[in-house]
């Protein structure tokens, strides 16, 4: 099949079907921030889609953001009402982290196509139907530790995110299993909110101590 070009393959991503893509007539894209830390630094690399330097001519992108403290099912309320009024938006991108099984039957009520982009904090919609971009976050944490390993590393301190959310849990999972199989040592601190959250001076003492 990949000789007659019906397939490819894609290094630690899978094989695809290789077909026409069609035409897209997509030029109004809403991106829609649910959940925000005030040091937000994954949405902030989202808006990069809209930057000058990335966007395709005869794109137009509409962007809002929500920080932690509004709740995500209020916000996407806001947000299909809004929706309603905006026939001229062609899809909704939305940042998927905070999201529950609920909210994200909310989105997928907006009467527009809907991407989710990144991973969901929870498992729970595993056995629902959407479009997402997400990445391969234990694959991740596999090449994290060949790379330690290909520089004669041989104990690893890993600064990790809290284990209640699914994308830090597979992180942990594929770093584990590689640094086993490499006969590598591997020490795991876990975060609530990330290292970066903490003060500089605790951050850099905690670093020491490792």
């Amino acid at each position: 099949l990949e000789s007659e070009g019906l397939i490819y393959k894609r290094a630690r991503s899978g094989v695809f079907v290789n077909k026409p893509h069609p035409v897209s007539h997509l030029k109004e894209v809403y991106i829609l921030g649910v959940g925000l830390s005030e040091s937000e630094v994954y949405f902030n690399e989202i808006l990069k889609l809209a930057s000058t330097d990335f966007k395709r001519p005869g794109f137009t992108f509409l962007a809002r953001a929500y920080s932690f403290g509004i709740p995500p099912s209020t916000v996407l309320d806001i947000e299909r009402t809004r929706l309603e009024k905006m026939p001229e938006v062609d899809c909704v991108l939305v940042s998927a982290a905070p999201l529950h099984s609920q909210e994200v039957e909310k989105c997928l009520a907006f009467g527009k196509p809907v991407i989710f982009i990144g991973d969901f904090s929870s498992d729970e919609m595993e056995v629902m139907e959407f479009n997402q971009i997400m990445t391969g976050n234990a694959c991740q944490g596999e090449l994290c530790v060949e790379w330690m390993q290909k520089r004669n590393v041989n104990k690893i301190t890993l600064f990790n995110g809290s284990s209640e959310h699914l994308f830090n849990r597979l992180y942990l999972n594929g770093a584990k299993e590689k640094a086993k199989h490499l006969g590598i040592e591997l020490n795991h601190v876990e975060f609530e909110k990330g290292i970066s959250s903490l003060p500089e001076a605790e951050r850099s003492e905690i670093i020491k101590r490792v």
